[in-house]
């Protein structure tokens, strides 16, 4: 989970000037389709309507690390301990009715900002109730991997949740953080209902209470049932759970009804209706499903297309192709050999 909050100023329709803590960038385009140039790049950002969204493509190069030997982004390259964020510093400038509480609270933004986590969920702590401090408290938790106490805070901001929000637009500050759904799509965690109810059923589900996860993804579906991030956490936890319930099965079957392939979100979804149809007994839809998810490759995760290439040779085990199953497994080996049981079932563990 990666952190961004900003300032946002029009200056023309259609043309935004961002203050951000990487610096000042420009973005130009209607809402849902932007062109941002700035420190971090150039990059086009499509928002998928009704879903809470974003997709996002680097169009300039990525840059070569020496050190990691590896292509990097440099916008995912974290914030070393030196860096500064004047802009944002600025705009956290206290009110001069600014308690200690919100003094507190301006503070962890400001680490958040610089990139020091660790020092930021100190101040977040010091800042008591305020339940703008439970939030980013929370998301720093996760950051840290205290899925519990991330947990628990959650709960108490939902409890006090008309007050989200309050201290962040006294400064005018939007805190977002950048929930990873594939590599390419995001999901924007904002201090409004939405993103509490997101963040809370991601959280319990890494805590071990899928039961938990659910009732809130539940609440979720019930306000927007379109939503496919939604369905698809959903699917998740009820197959993870219980697919050798028939009564399961069909559930997942009613979620992923009607599902094209418009996004690696939706791709993935495609993925769980072949799963739920081969479990039962369908495997030709299963077959024809899993063909449907990966029509579209060139912006499909390796990780998603490795799942359906293991779902493809389980469907084709369960008609009695073992033959053609076996080439299934045998790609996926050579892709990835530490990939679920392949090497197993290759005879070759």
């Amino acid at each position: 989970m990666g952190f961004r909050f900003w300032r946002r100023v029009k200056i023309l329709p259609g043309i935004s000037l961002n203050f951000s803590g990487s610096g000042v960038s420009v973005s130009v385009g209607p809402r849902g389709a932007k062109l941002t140039l700035g420190p971090r790049g150039t990059r086009a950002t499509v928002g998928i309507p009704g879903t809470g969204l974003f997709y996002t493509t680097r169009l300039d190069p990525p840059r070569y690390s020496r050190h990691s030997k590896k292509w990097s982004d440099p916008a995912e390259s974290p914030v070393s301990e030196e860096s500064s964020a004047p802009d944002i510093t600025t705009l956290l400038t206290p009110h001069p009715d600014a308690g200690p509480e919100e003094q507190a609270y301006l503070q962890g933004l400001r680490e958040v900002a610089a990139g020091r986590i660790d020092e930021a969920a100190r101040w977040f702590d010091q800042a008591g109730t305020l339940v703008d401090a439970l939030f980013m408290g929370a998301l720093t938790a996760i950051r840290q991997k205290r899925f519990q106490d991330a947990a628990n805070l959650l709960e108490q901001v939902r409890l006090r949740e008309a007050e989200l929000g309050t201290v962040s637009g006294k400064y005018g500050i939007t805190p977002t953080a950048e929930l990873p759904i594939t590599e390419e799509i995001r999901a924007a965690i904002r201090p409004d209902t939405r993103g509490l109810l997101l963040v809370l059923s991601e959280t319990w589900q890494h805590a071990g209470n899928p039961d938990r996860a659910l009732e809130y993804l539940r609440m979720l579906y019930r306000m927007d049932p379109q939503d496919p991030v939604i369905r698809l956490g959903i699917v998740e936890l009820l197959l993870d759970a219980r697919s050798d319930h028939p009564d399961i099965r069909r559930k997942v079957l009613e979620l992923t009804e009607g599902i094209e392939n418009a996004s690696p979100v939706h791709a993935a979804l495609l993925l769980y209706r072949a799963r739920a149809l081969r479990l039962s007994g369908m495997a030709d839809a299963a077959l024809q499903t899993l063909s449907q998810a990966v029509r579209y490759r060139r912006d499909r995760p390796d990780s998603l297309l490795k799942a359906v290439r293991y779902e493809r040779g389980l469907t084709l085990e369960s008609m009695g192709k073992p033959a053609r199953a076996r080439v299934e497994f045998e790609k996926l080996y050579a892709e990835d050999p530490a990939y679920e049981d392949v090497a197993a079932r290759l005879g070759m563990a």
